[in-house]
């Protein structure tokens, strides 16, 4: 009996530590898997963690290189902006350049007409060839001359009297008058509606045209292709 109730206290004795066993394996791997899941919830905060520093760094960078960019995009418009104004001042610079040009060139000229025009009267050797080859093709012509009796137009008509009457044409009747009223300026072939298409007219008026002569018509009554030499023009 004793046996039997020592036996039983054994048994008792055995569950107890195997409960107690369970109940110690039970907590340790309660906390065994707490401190699993609390590393794991580490480990996921870390990544998290890992992950967004990652994130703002990249997002960082590319904040960066888009700074980067849009600098780099303004300093091209920056640059653009400078060679067109510099294209544009270059191209104010060349046209004012040409517009000074154009005036000194337009003032030059308008200096040397101005010059020309307070020069006297004078045939060019050359103007005295032409005259002298064209009238006399038809030597003996008559004509008729007259002139202002300034030194200037007296000069200038005296020219002309001498390459006629070389070329072999005949001067009738030669006047000089001080006042011609209303006044005429350069010279003036005059010639009647039946001599207009006469031969002394036709050469006359040639050869002024030939030496570059400068010369007006108008119609009269005389006997004779008349010539005028008036005011310089």
């Amino acid at each position: 009996m004793h046996s039997i109730w020592s036996s039983a206290d054994e048994l008792s004795k055995l569950i107890f530590g195997l409960q107690w066993a369970s109940t110690i394996v039970v907590a340790v791997l309660g906390a065994t898997i707490i401190a699993l899941t609390i590393h794991k919830n580490d480990l996921q905060k870390e990544a998290e963690r890992i992950k967004n520093q990652q994130i703002a760094q990249a997002n960082k960078a590319a904040a960066e290189a888009n700074s980067i960019a849009q600098q780099a995009v303004l300093k091209q418009r920056e640059i653009e902006q400078e060679s067109l104004k510099l294209a544009i001042r270059l191209e104010q610079e060349h046209e004012a350049r040409l517009r000074l040009e154009h005036g000194v060139s337009t003032t030059q000229s308008e200096v040397k007409e101005v010059e020309a025009k307070q020069q006297p009267r004078h045939l060019t050797q050359k103007q005295k060839e032409i005259l002298r080859r064209v009238l006399s093709r038809v030597p003996g012509t008559t004509i008729e001359m007259t002139y202002l009796s300034d030194k200037e137009t007296s000069d200038f008509a005296r020219e002309i009297v001498e390459v006629i009457r070389n070329s072999g044409w005949n001067i009738d009747k030669m006047n000089s008058v001080a006042i011609y009223v209303p006044p005429m300026y350069g010279v003036v072939v005059d010639f009647s509606a039946e001599q207009k298409h006469e031969i002394a007219v036709q050469t006359l008026m040639s050869a002024f045209k030939q030496a570059e002569i400068k010369f007006s018509t108008r119609p009269n009554a005389l006997p004779h292709v008349h010539l005028f030499v008036a005011l310089k023009p």
